[in-house]
């Protein structure tokens, strides 16, 4: 991969100006809420007290050289007891044991990688890769199906904070396909607002990409009945998730034009789509209902959680890459033509068998983790294969191999970790296990120091307010059971529960 360009440190100069130096034998440890050490300037600056900025945090670290950000003295004792609050809200136990993963594409999808980090302020191969996967995926669109009958079609949602960089990787699919001519310029679409309008626009264009800046909407929608035709509309999305398996696509309701009545199919839709979004409505949309993460499940969602803290200087300037043409328009011809039936991949070797072998051990790992998580995480399988074909064809062979399902698995996994680690900073369940989830309870009883109902629980500790069903009921199953925690019936049928 070429190298990126480096910019300032943004952490640096801020820092360096309020600390000249630090003792050779300062140990973090050493460092109480209650004494300030001498080295310490006398004023702090007021926006260093912003506990909730973990990346102002994490570069004053950086500066410093320290093993964790240290804590400045609070203002007063009630700032102490929001940040002792605060602690008790945060679920720490990790995700995935692994957070490092090799980002680089192989062969011309790594070149197209570069070409796409070199437009970012603030790169990130993960996201890059993910926008170049899902093009080539489309370029192969109805050409080629699976071993297993899936599509190279990817649903892939960038979700990051404003100012992110979203936008740069939302731009990038309708200028690489508008590169290659007129016809294929047609098949990039923006949002839909209706059910039938994206099926009347599939039965024009069978392969689309849809490029969407705000997709949040659509997510939130997708898990609550009662948003009406963006609910319809977001099932419909995901059930294009699996469509280039059915020959044939049929409308759900009759459309008429005039007095005749448009019957027509679909025929191998691959639809596929590249959308942006906030945490925060990420939050809303699994939060909205149990079933939100089941649905979600389809999307590939990138976090953009691996820029290493460097800005860059984005060259916009450069057009799509010479070769990019010629390369793409000639993967447009292998595979079936027309409204012929996709041609079908095969396995090489033993790819089979490792792709059920690593299918087998993520159903294993995820035997003991909460409901949502396990919902948000049980098409990875699929994902990963889908990546693992399409970097199969990309490299001009019509059969999988390990070494693309072991590269896909892993890259998938990684992409879980980011959002499990930013559903765990936004108090959203997904993030931590069910003990995890017992312990905080347990902490939050000890520090309130009297017997609370299951409501009081839940508002004073964000990670129980967020179990529904049998998870919650689990985690008061656990209090009782790993903890002693008391259960206490009053009057009037109020349940109490009592710290041991």
């Amino acid at each position: 991969m070429t190298d990126r360009k480096e910019g300032q440190d943004l952490g640096a100069t801020s820092i360096e100006a309020q600390y000249q130096s630090v003792p050779e034998d300062y140990n973090p440890a050493d460092i109480s809420l209650e004494v300030q050490p001498d080295w310490l300037p006398e004023s702090v600056p007021d926006e260093l007290y912003q506990q909730d900025n973990a990346e102002t945090l994490r570069r004053e670290a950086e500066f410093q050289g320290l093993d964790r950000p240290f804590v400045f003295k609070p203002k007063d004792e009630e700032e102490l007891i929001a940040l002792e609050d605060a602690e008790l809200h945060t679920v720490a136990a990790p995700a995935l044991a692994v957070d490092e993963v090799d980002s680089e594409l192989p062969g011309r999808l790594g070149d197209l990688q570069c070409w796409l980090l070199k437009r970012m302020k603030r790169p990130s191969p993960l996201g890059a890769a993910a926008v170049v996967l899902t093009v080539a995926g489309h370029l192969y669109g109805r050409h080629f199906l699976g071993p297993t009958g899936l599509g190279q079609n990817l649903l892939t949602v960038i979700c990051a904070q404003t100012g992110r960089g979203k936008d740069c990787l939302v731009k990038a699919p309708p200028i690489l396909i508008s590169a290659l001519g007129e016809r294929m310029a047609e098949t990039i679409s923006g949002q839909f607002a209706s059910r039938p309008a994206l099926h009347e626009h599939l039965m024009e264009q069978p392969a689309t990409l849809a490029a969407i800046d705000e997709v949040g909407h659509l997510l939130r929608g997708m898990g609550d009945h009662r948003q009406g035709h963006m609910h319809d509309l977001g099932g419909f999305w995901l059930e294009l998730f699996s469509a280039p398996d059915n020959p044939s696509l049929r409308p759900r309701r009759r459309r008429k034009e005039g007095r005749s009545t448009d019957l027509r199919p679909i025929k191998w839709p691959h639809f596929s789509s590249v959308g942006a979004t906030t945490p925060a409505m990420l939050g809303e949309a699994l939060s909205a209902q149990m079933t939100a993460a089941g649905q979600l499940n389809r999307m590939l969602l990138a976090t953009l959680d691996d820029w290493n803290g460097h800005r860059q200087d984005p060259d916009f300037g450069a057009g799509v890459p010479e070769w990019w043409k010629p390369w793409a328009l000639e993967q447009m011809k292998r595979g079936s033509q027309g409204d012929q039936p996709p041609s079908r991949m095969g396995w090489h070797g033993e790819a089979r068998e490792v792709w059920r072998r690593r299918a087998d051990a993520l159903e294993d790992a995820l035997e003991h983790e909460p409901e949502t998580t396990r919902e948000l995480r049980n098409r990875d399988a699929e994902h990963a294969l889908k990546i693992a074909q399409i970097l199969a064809l990309s490299d001009g062979q019509d059969e999988v191999e390990a070494r693309d399902i072991h590269w896909a698995f892993a890259y998938v996994e990684r992409l879980q970790w980011g959002v499990l680690q930013l559903c765990r900073a936004e108090g959203i369940l997904a993030g931590g296990t069910l003990d995890a989830v017992a312990e905080s309870v347990v902490q939050v009883l000890h520090k309130r120091g009297y017997a609370m109902t299951e409501a009081e629980l839940g508002k004073f500790c964000r990670p129980f307010g967020r179990t529904k069903g049998g998870d919650r009921q689990h985690v008061l199953r656990l209090l009782q059971e790993s903890h002693g925690v008391r259960k206490i019936h009053g009057e009037r049928g109020a349940v109490r529960y009592c710290p041991a």
